[in-house]
């Protein structure tokens, strides 16, 4: 082979309809040392034959081993995160966390952002892959708002979220994020509710849970959800807390200190923690408790195991 001047990029054709850049990466697999594969009804080989670049140098390694379970391990990071619950009206959008503390000398970690005055996630996983997300979120938002004056659509975001995601996937040598979100809009005055995933996968629920102890809560949204669409904006928050109670481990309980709320409507956003989501407490505590409500969905959370920390 030899130079000439359509093999300057791999987008110039030549006349003759060739891509030579293409041809020169194929002819580098030709001069690369021998590699053989072979397969059985049960097994594979394969065997390399490794250079070294003179007598003092180790041999190149040519085998490697792919982690083929790198999303697992993401997914699995996200079951490990503390509960974030989520669900929907007609016209609003809830989002409920159970914050943890490393111990009892420090604050307890955030785990619902505001994106945009339409816009809010709840995180489950890796707290600092999540504050990455959601900056790369917001600069998303603020430059479609500058471009054409509108808010983001939500379900623009989030594909090109998941399409971020996935990009991880493919290359060996990044890692997928391990942090799943459950994202809550009203746009155009349509509520919407989006859980993302490690592998790229996006879904839209009505309502949902995700996190460690989530089935609890699960189980409690799948009895009642089809009551949301007519329920108004304090009995919507009050389901949240119900199915976050489900989800609390059996020596602890929901508080104002480990309790997040986040309300999205079409007026805007509202995040009740603390001072702000006792009365709602005091209300669920009249009832009950949330994780005394529905005593078969508690049961289903006692025997797991105690999530890591995230």
């Amino acid at each position: 082979m030899f130079r000439n001047q359509y093999d300057t990029d791999v987008t110039v054709w030549s006349p003759e309809g060739r891509l030579l850049q293409v041809e020169y990466a194929m002819e580098s697999v030709k001069q690369g040392s021998a590699v053989v594969g072979l397969r059985s009804s049960k097994s594979t080989v394969l065997g390399a034959l490794k250079r070294s670049v003179n007598e003092l140098s180790s041999h190149q390694k040519k085998l490697m081993v792919i982690d083929s379970h790198k999303v697992e391990y993401a997914m699995e990071s996200v079951k490990q995160g503390s509960a974030v619950v989520g669900l929907r009206s007609s016209k609003s959008t809830v989002l409920g966390a159970l914050k943890r503390s490393v111990n009892e000398l420090s604050s307890h970690q955030k785990k619902l952002m505001v994106i945009d005055s339409h816009m809010a996630i709840g995180i489950a996983g890796l707290t600092a892959d999540a504050r990455s997300i959601a900056k790369w979120m917001r600069s998303e938002c603020l430059n479609h708002k500058y471009v054409y004056g509108t808010q983001m659509p939500t379900s623009k975001v989030v594909k090109d979220l998941a399409d971020k995601h996935q990009r991880t996937t493919q290359t060996y040598v990044r890692r997928p994020y391990g942090v799943g979100l459950l994202v809550a809009s009203v746009d155009r005055g349509v509520p919407a509710l989006f859980q993302t995933c490690p592998s790229g996968n996006i879904y839209e629920f009505y309502a949902t849970a995700i996190g460690a102890r989530s089935q609890g809560g699960k189980t409690y949204l799948e009895k009642h959800y089809e009551s949301f669409g007519t329920e108004d904006d304090d009995n919507l928050i009050m389901h949240a807390l119900r199915a976050l109670g489900a989800c609390v481990s059996g020596d602890q309980e929901l508080t104002e200190e480990n309790g997040s709320i986040a309300l999205v409507t079409s007026n805007g956003m509202q995040v009740l923690e603390g001072a702000n989501l006792r009365p709602y407490l005091e209300r669920l505590e009249a009832e009950g408790g949330g994780s005394t409500t529905e005593g078969d969905a508690t049961n289903e959370t006692k025997d797991e195991a105690e999530p890591m920390e995230e």
